[in-house]
């Protein structure tokens, strides 16, 4: 698979989606790379990320007050190579833009209709961190690989 990269023929670049009201954009975000490019999208688009059976199981924390997204893979998922790591976090990143730059709406305000696709507004560096560990019941984690990045790299 050739590399994701932000210039040339193999570029990362925005596949808009649009969740439906209430979901965490930013879970949604990352859960629809993880299964991959639709049916009418495999012949232009791929993800890097490895197959996963369950990618439901891949959880996602982001506080409102806070510019780091924490991605947590099931247990055992091996490190991911360079490129997916890159094309998570442009992906994870330009979602949490996204919710930012609506969080202003109101549950009354919202519809059980798909949200509109908005871009985001301003440019806020985001921090990821992508683990396979899970934080047992006393807090601990347990083993596995963590890596924490920045979208500096990404294409606005």
């Amino acid at each position: 698979m050739p590399p994701a990269t932000t210039t040339g023929p193999w570029s990362l670049r925005a596949v808009p989606r649009p969740a439906a009201s209430g979901t965490d954009p930013v879970s949604y975000a990352v859960r629809q790379l993880a299964a991959g490019p639709t049916a009418a999208e495999s012949d232009v688009l791929t993800t890097a990320l490895p197959a996963l059976k369950h990618p439901s199981r891949i959880t996602v924390e982001s506080d409102r007050h806070s510019d780091t997204v924490v991605v947590r893979f099931p247990v055992g998922t091996d490190r991911l190579p360079g490129p997916a790591l890159q094309q998570l976090t442009c992906t994870a990143a330009r979602a949490r833009r996204v919710e930012l730059s609506t969080a202003d709406r109101t549950p009354a305000k919202r519809s059980a209709a798909p949200a509109p696709i908005t871009e985001p507004t301003a440019r806020t560096r985001v921090e990821l961190r992508v683990t396979d560990r899970q934080a047992g019941s006393d807090g601990r984690k347990g083993d596995g690989w963590e890596v924490t990045v920045t979208d500096e790299a990404c294409p606005s």
